[in-house]
């Protein structure tokens, strides 16, 4: 059984090596290594923030998709049913860019905490798997509350009738769990 003091030692050592993985001289990188190794366990959190740095735009903020165009045109089961055809045109390209982005550094950070034994898993909000690109091993992606109607298209999949309470998409497996 290990002690208080083993555990530290392990952190510790852990830490050590983030810092080398991570590049000792950033010191933010350091700094989120030692918050992290400091309160385990640890997941981390992320949305569209965490993929604009990989040309990905988000849809909310001031600058965002939705500031250009309406959600309600493009973005529902109504605009779908309307019409299928305008709502593919605008996902379309935006399709393209998620095949084209890389994961950027705070994918592969995430990646190289969890590869260290430092991070549990990653829970976000994003599908456009660039978490597991980067290596993540463990990662949630969760719907928010945009999404928690009582039917949604996905990828022209459609779902009806679901309990979106705790929906979760598992990317390892495909599939959608509630």
């Amino acid at each position: 059984m290990s002690t208080t003091q083993d555990l530290q030692d392990s952190r510790l050592a852990k830490l050590d090596d983030a810092l080398r993985a991570l590049s000792a001289t950033d010191s933010e990188a350091a700094r989120l290594a030692r918050l992290i190794v400091e309160h385990q366990p640890c997941v981390a959190l992320t949305g569209a923030g965490v993929s604009t740095e990989s040309g990905i735009p988000d849809f909310r903020s001031p600058k965002g998709m939705w500031a250009r165009f309406d959600p309600l045109e493009y973005a529902t089961l109504g605009a779908f049913q309307r019409d299928p055809e305008k709502v593919w045109r605008f996902y379309a390209p935006r399709f393209s860019l998620l095949t084209d982005a890389e994961p950027n550094r705070a994918h592969l950070t995430l990646a190289k905490l969890e590869s260290l034994g430092l991070l549990r898993a990653v829970i976000t909000q994003n599908i456009d798997l660039l978490h597991e690109r980067a290596g993540s091993r463990e990662v949630v992606e969760v719907l928010d509350e945009a999404e928690r109607q009582h039917q949604v298209v996905v990828l022209g999949l459609q779902l009806e009738e679901v309990g979106f309470e705790d929906l979760a998409f598992d990317s390892r497996r495909h599939e959608i769990r509630s």
